[in-house]
């Protein structure tokens, strides 16, 4: 979904995007793509101008969204689809309503809150522990580095990442204010609207709003609209947002408890595993506060430039974390092995394993997926059809069942469980 200001050139971006997702990804390893693409959703609206498409990016982990205001303008009904992996649609698995909007000149901005299931029921949005990505203000420079993550039309329903680099810098007033907009010659298509643009590191930088394209055709500029631009905004806009910007995806704890860092260097993550995005490094003898932990208090979450999280068995406390409260939960874990239905399943390419049958349970780790040609026991099926409980080294956790190839008997003996 774009601005009608902006012209239709999907047969110039059909010649200007790569098909190979890996070849796009640059310096950003595999796992950064995989996590940030994990943050991204689709956005699909109806209302009196039809079905309309777009993009947004996940920003707390009980499910606020930062997209273009434009994407949802008329929206009588939005549906949330959250990535799967990589060449795979993404899965409808949300409803969401508008909780703000601005549109200002250039300053194409809102916010979405996930509030329903698909079936409009409504959510307790504090357990949902979605993948998001921090929402804070990062210095940009020209002819850095920048990545689009959207779901352009064009890219057939899978997730596309495209490379460029920063070209303009513009300043330009908004509300009063001197505010600074880029453009990048990353392609942008159409339904790529609200997405997401990142640095080398891997930090969300802005938002892709609007293609510009010169009157020849072929040569086309990307706006987006830079983090710093909404932070900026926000004694004005933000206010009346309700944190439009949030400060910390979880509420802190008045009483925290120092301690040191004792390794030579240790990595700062936006949740607690290794599995999530590197934010920083913190080195030997850093002070840190600890204002929160996750269930097994193997991990805390600390104060100092933001809420970060980092492997509590590399620093030196004064106190017992064991007493922080409980600021991340994690819905999915490995059980004991199940009885084997007789019927097996062979991995046909690799896959997730996860805590639970859907994409929203966590993946689990020890062995974190199955290689394709690795064959596990069958214990249930979910009602859907959509997910297998199976059998790894002595343990069970679920796997989709369109990616396997089965032996030993059929579906129908296999017995159906949800848990």
């Amino acid at each position: 979904m774009m601005k009608k200001t902006v012209s239709c050139i999907l047969l110039t971006l059909l010649v200007l995007v790569s098909t190979s997702i890996q070849a796009q990804t640059g310096p950003l390893s595999q796992q950064q793509a995989r996590t940030i693409a994990g943050a991204v959703v689709q956005i699909l609206t109806s209302g009196p101008n039809g079905p309309q498409q777009g993009s947004g990016t996940i920003v707390t982990p009980t499910g606020m969204i930062f997209t273009n205001a434009h994407v949802v303008d008329g929206a009588d009904s939005i549906q949330i689809r959250l990535f799967d992996d990589f060449g795979r649609a993404p899965q409808a698995l949300y409803t969401a309503s508008v909780t703000a909007r601005v549109s200002e000149g250039q300053f194409d901005f809102a916010v979405l809150q996930i509030s329903g299931n698909l079936n409009g029921s409504s959510i307790n949005t504090n357990s949902l522990n979605l993948t998001y990505m921090s929402a804070q203000s990062i210095p940009i420079n020209i002819t850095e580095d920048v990545y689009f993550f959207a779901y352009p039309q064009i890219a057939g329903g899978s997730i596309a990442i495209t490379p460029g680099s920063i070209t303009t810098i513009q300043t330009i007033p908004v509300d009063g204010q001197d505010i600074f907009f880029y453009q990048s010659d990353a392609v942008f298509g159409e339904g790529a609207s609200g997405g997401l643009a990142v640095n080398r590191q891997g930090q969300f930088i802005g938002i892709p709003s609007e293609m510009r394209v010169n009157n020849g055709g072929g040569a086309q500029l990307t706006t987006f609209i830079a983090m710093e631009a909404i932070c900026t905004m926000r004694p004005r806009v933000c206010n009346q947002m309700e944190a439009v910007v949030p400060s910390d995806p979880v509420i802190s704890s008045p009483n925290g408890i120092t301690g040191t860092i004792d390794t030579d260097r240790l990595n700062t993550r936006i949740a607690p595993g290794p599995e999530y995005e590197q934010l920083d490094v913190l080195l030997f003898g850093t002070p840190v506060t600890a204002i929160g932990r996750n269930l097994e208090a193997t991990w805390v979450q600390t104060t100092g430039g933001g809420s970060v999280w980092v492997n509590a068995r590399y620093v030196a406390f004064r106190g017992n974390i064991g007493n922080l409260p409980v600021t991340f939960y994690e819905e999915g874990e490995w059980e004991s092995a199940g009885r084997p239905s007789g019927v097996s399943a062979t991995a046909n390419e690799t896959l997730r394993i996860r805590g639970g049958p859907g994409v929203t349970y966590r993946q689990l780790e020890n062995p974190d997926i199955l290689e394709p040609g690795d064959a596990v026991d069958i214990v249930a099926i979910s009602p859907d059809g959509g997910w297998y409980k199976v059998n790894v080294n002595g343990q069970s956790g679920w796997i989709r069942s369109g990616y396997v190839r089965l032996s030993g008997g059929s579906t129908a003996n296999i017995p159906v469980s949800s848990r």
